[in-house]
């Protein structure tokens, strides 16, 4: 659960799906990612998508602190890195690094907005 706007549910997606391109499946044991490149997928940079994160400044005042406080919304395409958003400035960039507070996200209670999904069921085949 997140209190970012709907308007970031573009990123929600494209992060889940490159997420599970990363993960094996009960019925074929290799990923997407392994069948596309050969070699499996390294996972130690996966973030919790939405979890807020210390993204460092690049050039800080000297009495500023050096790093600003971000929500984590993706994986861009064209670079290693991970894409963020700065509420205060209301801009969405890309860096390298960033300081995630994951456990924290984990465990805050949100009084956001709650989408439920529906499970989707396959229609059976009628034989004619």
């Amino acid at each position: 659960l997140t209190d970012l706007p709907l308007s970031f549910w573009s990123y929600a997606l494209e992060t889940a799906a490159f997420t599970l391109n990363r993960t094996p499946s009960k019925s074929v044991e290799t990923t997407p990612y392994e069948l596309w490149f050969n070699k499996k997928p390294k996972l130690s940079f996966l973030k919790v998508w939405g979890c807020e994160a210390y993204v460092k400044k690049l050039q800080p005042d000297k009495l500023e602190p050096k790093a600003e406080k971000c929500v984590f919304i993706g994986y861009p395409k064209e670079t290693i890195g991970y894409t963020f958003y700065h509420r205060s400035e209301g801009k969405i960039f890309v860096a390298k690094n960033g300081t995630f507070l994951e456990k924290e996200f984990l465990t805050k209670e949100v009084t956001g907005r709650k989408v439920e999904l529906d499970e989707v069921v396959e229609p059976s085949l009628i034989d004619q």
